[in-house]
């Protein structure tokens, strides 16, 4: 546990103070970068269009709503497949959560960015794509450490799609001007980060549990008249 608040702790620290010359920058390119891709993207959008209403229905996914009601429910399953060490996604999910959500007020509030014209949401840095990193990375992980014999192939899959569904939302955020194309950036910046920093917690919070390596433990298995002694792991 002592690995993970440490890597957790400084993790997120460092994420927050990369996001803050980040954000001066971002503020410095509002006029000359921000405000024309701004005008020429929401000249392309159609109001009421199929593709407009996809887009809509695509980036409610990044919503704090659905990430919220995503990460009870895939807390819950979690806790209830761990069995006896029940609290390892309770603790990854949560954390990652609170510090995904923090960190984003923390630096919306410290950078105090311009809205979009029309937006009447959306800070920076994009919250919507940096949820879809970091929330939606760490149940990805508790799964395929759960799991623990997911083929390269498919764990492969699962990072292609998660980059992708990101980089959907980040389109989405541009495309209906919700987000300046900085805040965008710097969500999949601050994502990242923080994915990288909460892996990297949630393994060290597993190899310290011994949760999916063997122990040591033996079981018998009866071979005519004699009792043989075979390893066995311990997944629980």
């Amino acid at each position: 546990m002592t690995a993970f608040v440490v890597t957790s702790a400084v993790g997120s620290v460092v994420s927050i103070l990369v996001l803050i010359p980040i954000g001066v920058v971002a503020k410095a390119l509002q006029q000359g970068l921000d405000l024309p891709v701004f005008t020429w993207t929401h000249g392309l959008v159609v109001p009421g269009s199929a593709f407009t209403k996809f887009n809509t229905y695509v980036t409610s996914l990044g919503d704090r709503s659905t990430v919220d009601l995503i990460c009870v429910i895939a807390a819950l399953i979690l806790c209830f497949a761990y069995r006896q060490r029940w609290w390892i996604p309770l603790v990854a999910i949560t954390v990652t959560f609170f510090v995904q959500h923090e960190g984003q007020l923390l630096l919306a509030r410290l950078l105090a960015r311009d809205l979009p014209p029309v937006a009447n949401a959306g800070t920076f840095p994009s919250g919507g794509v940096s949820r879809m990193l970091a929330d939606y990375g760490v149940i990805i992980v508790l799964v395929i450490l759960l799991i623990g014999t997911v083929s390269r192939q498919w764990r492969a899959g699962l990072w292609i799609g998660l980059g992708t569904f990101a980089a959907i939302e980040g389109f989405t955020r541009g495309y209906l001007s919700l987000h300046w194309l900085t805040d965008i950036l710097a969500g999949y910046v601050f994502g990242w980060l923080l994915f990288v920093t909460f892996t990297t917690a949630v393994a060290a919070l597993e190899t310290r549990t011994s949760l999916f390596r063997g122990t040591g433990q033996t079981r018998h298995v009866p071979t005519g008249n004699e009792i043989v002694k075979e390893p066995t792991g311990s997944v629980s």
